[in-house]
């Protein structure tokens, strides 16, 4: 498992630092966003849970459109089918979402305060999310758009 890592990190490098310095700026915005947004109308450690969760996917939601268009153009360099990709990168970005918001709500229970809680699951959400991202979003995907797709079938062996 470490030497599969090792090696899918050697042979992706180039992708990984754009991914990561791109990354960056997202975090930076999503941060950002979410700072002001708790902060907006009082004192954040008055607000209430579902304040903060609504906070966060509003600052997600701005960071994963910055992220999605410049890895498109600058890491992944995929100008093809972004209607599929673009939903493909917002599954993945969901699914950290919702694991951060989990860490979120979880360390903020514990007493942990929120932009600390916030931070404390970026690196790990930064490493399924570029994973996941390289392989499925970024990957090569076949455009059957204009086949026909029981034709597709047959010749596939999925129909006899």
């Amino acid at each position: 498992m470490i030497k599969k890592t090792f090696t899918f990190i050697t042979e992706n490098f180039r992708e990984l630092v754009l991914y990561g310095i791109i990354g960056g700026g997202a975090v930076v915005i999503d941060i950002g966003l979410y700072m002001i947004f708790v902060r907006l109308g009082g004192d954040p450690s008055t607000k209430s849970d579902l304040y903060n969760q609504v906070a966060h996917y509003i600052a997600v939601a701005v960071a994963v459109v910055y992220s999605f268009t410049l890895n498109s153009i600058f890491t992944f360099k995929k100008r093809d089918q972004l209607v599929k990709r673009f939903l493909s990168f917002a599954g993945v970005s969901a699914i950290g979402a919702l694991v951060s918001g989990a860490i979120i709500f979880s360390l903020t229970k514990l007493g942990v305060n929120a932009d600390v809680a916030k931070i404390i699951g970026l690196p790990f959400i930064f490493i399924v999310q570029f994973t996941l991202n390289r392989l499925t979003t970024f990957g090569d995907f076949e455009d059957h758009s204009d086949d026909n797709l029981l034709e597709l079938a047959i010749e596939e062996g999925d129909i006899i």
